[in-house]
């Protein structure tokens, strides 16, 4: 497969159609913190688009792939004595999972931890399960770093919390 099309950029206006065509699904929202919305409404999408992405201490980014918004990702700084520590997230549309697209779009927030910011460790929860996501952190070189059990409790479920972290 050539080299992907896909860029992080500001969420803009013009996004919030895609964000419901590609957030509104179970599947997707099965692993993320419950803060994401499910069902995920077009006044969702509205919300995050205009001023929800800028809000706390954190960088959200549009995933753009081929010119169309398919999902989003993010840096979650973190506070005093853990200020070089910074979580990071992401997430996708279904029908691009499986594509390379996740493991791009870490590539892409590694280096802009590292490369923008003065983060030191870079870091990523994946709920038990979620074993795409552990492969996708494993190919960017994340390292387990320890499994918190039934750490999470996301739509019903209990999950272990597995961290996984890189640094600079």
């Amino acid at each position: 497969m050539g080299t992907l099309m896909i860029e992080l950029r500001d969420f803009r206006m013009d996004d919030a159609d895609s964000l419901v065509e590609n957030g509104d699904n179970l599947r997707v929202a099965r692993y993320l913190r419950e803060i994401f919305p499910s069902p995920y409404s077009i006044e969702d999408a509205n919300w995050w688009v205009s001023e929800g992405y800028k809000l706390g201490d954190s960088r959200n980014v549009a995933i753009d792939f081929e010119g169309k918004c398919i999902g989003g990702a993010g840096l979650q700084f973190q506070q005093n004595e853990n200020r070089y520590s910074c979580e990071l997230g992401y997430w996708l549309g279904e029908q691009y999972w499986g594509k390379g697209i996740a493991t791009c779009v870490v590539t892409k927030l590694k280096e802009l931890a590292f490369s923008e910011y003065e983060v030191k460790r870079l870091y990523g929860p994946v709920a038990g399960g979620n074993d795409a996501s552990i492969r996708v952190l494993e190919k960017n070189g994340f390292v387990l770093e320890g499994i918190l059990r039934k750490h999470l409790y996301l739509r019903g479920t209990f999950y272990d919390e597995h961290i996984y972290a890189t640094y600079s």
